[in-house]
């Protein structure tokens, strides 16, 4: 998925986006060589946050998202917990439901706290409330009933809705971080 404000990010930062989008992030954590995420990690090897998001809301979380897009699960993790806001709370809960954590990722989540992208989240979710039982979507976002979700899928066609479902939270998330300050 990619937003209409792609075009506000850089052009490295479009770059790894575009390179991102060949194919679907996991669900879960794999230990693949998916030629995608491999040419992520490369790209992003030599890259630092400040040089990608100069004047980003938290270009830290949003290279915390990018490493957790290329399957560099370690690299991810060890940014997203050194960050003390709800942008690397977030991420760091994203990479435990990867793992899969289940109860890590809801603790992490409890950080959050309440997060802009929960609404547009939730209204992302609608198309998808069938497939994940998940009809209490007229209310708030519940992350912790979609970690359980998407730590154990009760069947194809659920994994296949909560990874698109997926797809589009990591795209708000990413973002939100990567937003420009100077609007």
């Amino acid at each position: 998925m990619q937003p209409d404000n792609i075009t506000d990010l850089s052009g490295p930062v479009k770059e790894a986006i575009r390179i991102a989008s060949k194919e679907p992030m996991p669900l879960l954590r794999a230990h693949s060589n998916s030629r995608t995420a491999s040419l992520l990690a490369s790209f992003l090897q030599d890259q630092t946050a400040a040089g990608l998001f100069p004047d980003a809301f938290s270009p830290e979380a949003a290279l915390a998202g990018l490493w957790l897009r290329a399957g560099a699960w370690k690299q991810s993790h060890e940014i997203a917990q050194n960050l003390h806001s709800r942008e690397g709370s977030y991420w760091h809960a994203l990479v435990h439901r990867q793992e899969p954590d289940g109860f890590n990722a809801k603790y992490w989540l409890r950080q959050v706290g309440e997060h802009p992208i929960f609404a547009p989240l939730n209204e992302a979710a609608r198309a998808y409330a069938d497939v994940l039982e998940l009809p209490e979507l007229t209310e708030a976002w519940k992350p912790g009933r979609f970690v359980d979700i998407c730590v154990r899928p009760r069947s194809a066609a659920i994994a296949r809705a909560a990874a698109e479902l997926q797809e589009i939270e990591w795209s708000l998330l990413f973002h939100f971080c990567a937003r420009s300050t100077n609007a």
